[in-house]
């Protein structure tokens, strides 16, 4: 029945809220507190993100220490997180466009992300579930999407009996897309809204 696979990434392709984006605006109260939390997941502890990403901590085990490093309440934190994660938002024109790709792709969301994806972002996001045949996250499947050589993307091509030159990935990381079309595929390195349009109608091409 289907004849290809195409792989979809998520943040800053399918939505670009961001982590704690409640308190992301300079006028809010707890920005400063936005600011560590950013600078101590993205600069000084980035294995700490990686580990939450696949699985080896929790929310709750980071929550707990930016609780400590920021001296904001683990309760407060916790309400912001679920609420935010909660609260995620999509750009619906680009889902669609995914969705409107011909009968015989097969569509799958696949992200690096944390837990708070699965527990809450997509329970509100019904449109996800009716367009992506399947939903991923690494978190879940306690590794990134290229890790072991890009298993990942292997087996689900293996389960659905697709050539992996028939596989497509569009991701708005670049060493995503080298290590996927290093060896096989089409990979489309996007950044913008027209960026996805373009890739789409390369995919369809092909």
């Amino acid at each position: 029945m289907f004849q290809k696979i195409v792989f979809v990434d998520f943040y800053w392709v399918l939505s670009y809220t961001k982590l704690f984006e409640s308190i992301s605006s300079e006028n809010h109260p707890h920005y400063k507190i936005y600011q560590q939390i950013e600078h101590f997941l993205f600069v000084t502890d980035r294995q700490v993100f990686n580990d939450w990403m696949i699985g080896k901590i929790s929310w709750d085990d980071i929550l707990m220490i930016i609780s400590k490093k920021t001296g904001l309440d683990y309760e407060i934190l916790q309400a912001i997180y679920k609420q935010d994660c909660g609260a995620v938002k999509i750009q619906e024109d680009l889902v669609h466009i995914i969705g409107e790709l011909w009968d015989n792709i097969y569509k799958v969301l696949i992200t690096n992300n944390v837990d708070g994806f699965s527990l809450y972002s997509t329970q509100n996001i019904p449109l996800l579930s009716q367009i992506f045949h399947e939903i991923h996250c690494s978190y879940d499947l306690w590794y990134l999407k290229t890790d072991d050589d890009c298993t990942f993307f292997k087996r689900i091509a293996r389960e659905q009996g697709i050539p992996l030159e028939n596989t497509c990935l569009i991701d708005d990381t670049r060493k995503n897309c080298e290590e996927f079309s290093s060896t096989w595929g089409m990979a489309f390195c996007v950044k913008t809204p027209d960026d996805i349009r373009s890739a789409v109608l390369k995919i369809e091409e092909k």
